[in-house]
């Protein structure tokens, strides 16, 4: 689980009016402790499959510099 995934959680949590205080690693309201585990399951359900890197072409290095940049801003965005 990334910080940007919670972080994310806990602005729309607020916005709908929840307890976001923590009590040890889980929410203090089990009615937010459950919309998080709604939201984890939510994003990994949330798959991405990416092309492979390619070796030998000439365009190879852009491609595989590319796919770690978009890796990069999947993870980012708690994909």
């Amino acid at each position: 689980m990334s910080e940007k995934m919670r972080e994310e959680f806990e602005s729309w949590a607020i916005s709908c009016h929840m307890c976001t205080y923590l009590d040890g690693v889980e929410y203090r309201h089990q009615s937010t402790e459950w919309a998080w585990m709604a939201w984890q399951a939510s994003r990994a359900a949330l798959v991405v499959e990416l092309p492979s890197d390619i070796n030998g072409e000439y365009y190879a290095d852009g491609w595989n510099a590319a796919l770690m940049c978009v890796e990069g801003m999947l993870e980012e965005a708690g994909v």
